[in-house]
């Protein structure tokens, strides 16, 4: 498709709102690989749906792509957004990190023939700048990615203690200011490393509101 059409234009060919109500289903995003090919990206609401190409990482079409798909989510009320990622290099992490203003609330991440991607690139999505939460955080200060509820990670090892501490430093600011906060994460398929249980993590978690 072309970035000629409006947002409105895209909007209205993916839903029409009735007396100004949002959509009652999720939008779903899947950046994935066709044979190979450049990435992409799928983006349904409802029945329909649009396949577009992010770009490369710089020119217009790259710069172009998130401020497309923020207009797009907001003539559309914004609808929670499930972001599924497959195939992925860490151009595609990039990509991923300028849309942490959208609504979404899931984030599915699998590595699995993933070129250099890790773990540790998936959690510092979501991290923040500060080793612990400052006495004067600002609750209009923005954090990556604030709408997120589950987070799923498939195929790669994962440091436990890394993961403990990077949802910590998260749950505290969120909870904090009684924004919305992170409430499910789940393993596939990942080895897990880092001189901790599992168990231990777990009770953590549980305690953070995981």
């Amino acid at each position: 498709m072309s970035f000629d059409l409006s947002p409105n234009d895209i909007s209205q060919f993916l839903y029409t709102p009735a007396d100004g109500l949002a959509p009652s289903q999720e939008a779903a995003m899947k950046f994935y690989r066709k044979s190979g090919l450049e990435p992409r990206v799928a983006y349904t609401l409802d029945q329909a749906g649009l396949d577009l190409h992010p770009g490369p990482l710089t020119g217009w079409a790259y710069n172009g792509f998130p401020a497309l798909m923020q207009a797009v989510q907001s003539h559309i009320k914004e609808p929670p957004l499930s972001v599924t990622l497959s195939e992925i290099d860490k151009n595609d992490l990039f990509t991923l990190e300028r849309l942490a203003d959208l609504n979404i609330t899931k984030i599915w991440v699998d590595c699995r023939g993933a070129d250099a991607v890790r773990s540790d690139d998936v959690l510092d999505l979501l991290g923040s700048r500060y080793p612990v939460l400052p006495f004067d955080a600002a609750k209009d200060e923005e954090w990556p990615f604030e709408s997120l509820r589950e987070l799923i990670i498939e195929g790669t090892s994962l440091d436990l203690n890394y993961l403990t501490k990077m949802i910590e430093i998260r749950q505290q600011y969120l909870r904090k200011f009684s924004k919305t906060w992170l409430k499910k994460v789940t393993l596939v398929d990942c080895p897990l490393y880092g001189g901790t249980s599992l168990e231990e993590v777990a009770s953590k978690l549980v305690a953070m509101g995981v």
